[in-house]
């Protein structure tokens, strides 16, 4: 689930048994958003969700 604040917050919650739904859910906002710099806050417990957004780090 994401929720958008205009024009460019978004608050994301992501299901770990659908893990790949956090690419759909950044790839609307980026195309939902109209600020030129975008933010997104996570729950840090969501490891799932944090990896879709920084694929490289390790957690």
């Amino acid at each position: 689930m994401g929720w958008i604040s205009l024009p460019g917050e978004l608050a994301l919650l992501v299901d770990p048994a659908l893990p790949e739904l956090t690419s759909e859910v950044l790839r609307w906002f980026e195309d939902t958003a109209s600020a030129a710099e975008l933010a997104v806050t996570v729950v840090d417990a969501e490891k799932h969700v944090v990896a879709a957004l920084f694929p490289v780090v390790s957690i």
